[in-house]
């Protein structure tokens, strides 16, 4: 792969230099990807990880987290997480477990549930998304070895599904939620900006892609899938409110990248960004 950071324009630079003196982060540093459907999480975030390793940095690889996932009970990947799997992340015992363990970020997340109109077990059921993350990332990032930990999507990620399935939202209780998880994660966040023609185009291929490799992942995202392409403008709009609390909330940790641009563009300025913390460390 050529060095990825020749590909760099005058705009995307200037975010680098906000990191000039950046937030202090511990090890591993933690990279989330947010963004809608479609909008190229996984493609990035496969050129960061493959770059980061060339220049000498050691960071799990896509395929080491799924499994994480799976062992969790997300049954987002062709890896069916088995039966014990399933009851810990669907039973009742578990999401009471999951507040016991993060209790601010289980109340403003249910609230958060709670704004939604009209009222439906989907957002509720969404909201026990947090905490399951939560979970992840504290088994799993903390005192291990690694360099940096890639997230191509988690806890900020899925706070985006809750509203989905109503047609309004309280954006301060999504804003208060979004505050505890930051408190509480201290990542670097990449945000994925892109527009409704191209997400609806991109949607379809992947939802082609996916039928046609049997993946089991359509069995747990369909909803998701089915609400942003035909709310696309609602989805939109909680995906741009998150961005604009963000923005408010821990702008230093933020990066926003335009979907459209070449996916080798838009990892160069992740990895230059997440190499600047590296050396602050």
């Amino acid at each position: 792969m050529e060095i990825l950071s020749k590909t760099l324009t005058n705009q995307q630079l200037s975010q680098i230099d906000m990191l000039e003196q950046p937030v202090v982060m511990p090890r591993p540093i933690v990279v989330e990807f947010v963004g809608m459907m479609g909008s190229g999480k996984s493609t990035i975030a496969s050129l960061v990880i493959k770059e980061l390793n060339r220049r000498g940095y050691s960071c799990p690889s896509q395929k080491q987290i799924v499994s994480w996932m799976t062992k969790s009970g997300f049954n987002n990947s062709c890896e069916s997480p088995g039966i014990i799997e399933k009851l810990k992340y669907y039973s009742k015992l578990s999401y009471l477990l999951a507040a016991l363990r993060f209790p601010r970020i289980a109340f403003s997340a249910y609230r958060y549930a709670l704004t939604v109109q009209p009222k439906n077990k989907d957002s509720l059921q969404t909201s026990r998304a947090p905490m399951y993350w939560m979970g992840i990332l504290e088994k799993y990032t903390q005192n291990t070895l690694y360099d940096v930990v890639l997230f191509e999507e988690a806890t900020l990620q899925y706070i985006n599904d809750v509203p989905l399935y109503g047609k309004q939202f309280s954006r301060n209780a999504q804003k208060e939620l979004i505050s505890k998880l930051i408190e509480k994660e201290n990542h670097l966040v990449v945000f994925l900006k892109i527009d409704a023609d191209s997400v609806r185009e991109r949607i379809k291929g992947r939802a082609a892609e996916a039928h046609s490799e049997n993946m089991q992942s359509w069995a747990f995202e369909h909803e998701a899938e089915d609400y942003q392409r035909q709310k696309i403008t609602h989805a939109i709009d909680i995906f741009e409110s998150t961005l604009k609390h963000l923005k408010a909330l821990s702008p230093r940790s933020l990066i926003e990248i335009d979907a459209l641009k070449e996916p080798k563009v838009n990892a160069a300025l992740v990895v230059e960004c997440i190499e600047k913390l590296v050396q602050s460390r």
